[in-house]
């Protein structure tokens, strides 16, 4: 069985019904007739929100998820990174997942410092909390990805061309274990019929 993974973008597309909500409700369908394993990354719910706040509790976050039709996708815990992750939704490191995760980081955003403290003397910006929003969201795309990867899944699914599909971006993340990168159009077609 294929295992799917949506990215924050898939939950914002369903929200607000945009192009590819109907590909992803789909995907959800074939979730729950068993024909894939479809999963979310826990990161999702530290996502800077439309209103500019963050979310104050992982129940938040589920309660969303049960109102867009996705309560029975796994949720795929990430790296534990403070004032981000939520307790109980994380994994503590170790070397090997912290060395995907830069590497993930330097395909992604090379640019980008990886550490917070780094990224604020660079920037000329006070280390504080809140983080700064531009280095969170990185840091959100790096562990979706990372979290697809360390969970083992199959397909990657999401719209996001300028974190993800770009051709030399895509082929450097397949080659650290993404497997496929896909967009909601283009998942649903790996999607098996039932039988």
């Amino acid at each position: 069985m294929l295992k799917f993974t949506l990215d924050t973008n898939c939950v914002i597309d369903l929200e607000e019904d945009r192009a590819y909500a109907q590909d992803i409700r789909r995907l959800v369908r074939a979730n729950e007739q068993g024909l894939i394993s479809l999963a979310i990354p826990a990161i999702v719910a530290s996502e800077n929100q439309k209103n500019g706040k963050l979310l104050e509790n992982f129940k938040q976050f589920q309660d969303r998820l049960a109102l867009l039709g996705l309560s029975s996708v796994e949720i795929l815990r990430p790296i534990l990174y403070f004032d981000m992750a939520y307790w109980d939704w994380c994994l503590w490191a170790g070397d090997e997942m912290i060395g995907l995760e830069k590497s993930i980081h330097q395909v992604i955003f090379p640019e980008r410092e990886f550490l917070y403290k780094d990224y604020c003397v660079a920037n000329g910006i006070a280390s504080s909390i809140p983080l700064d929003t531009k280095w969170r969201n990185a840091k959100c795309d790096v562990l979706m990805l990372w979290s697809h990867i360390w969970h083992q899944r199959d397909v990657f699914v999401s719209r996001d061309d300028k974190a993800y599909h770009s051709n030399t971006k895509k082929s450097a993340l397949v080659a650290l274990g993404a497997g496929r990168i896909e967009y909601p159009s283009t998942a649903i077609a790996l999607v098996p019929t039932s039988s």
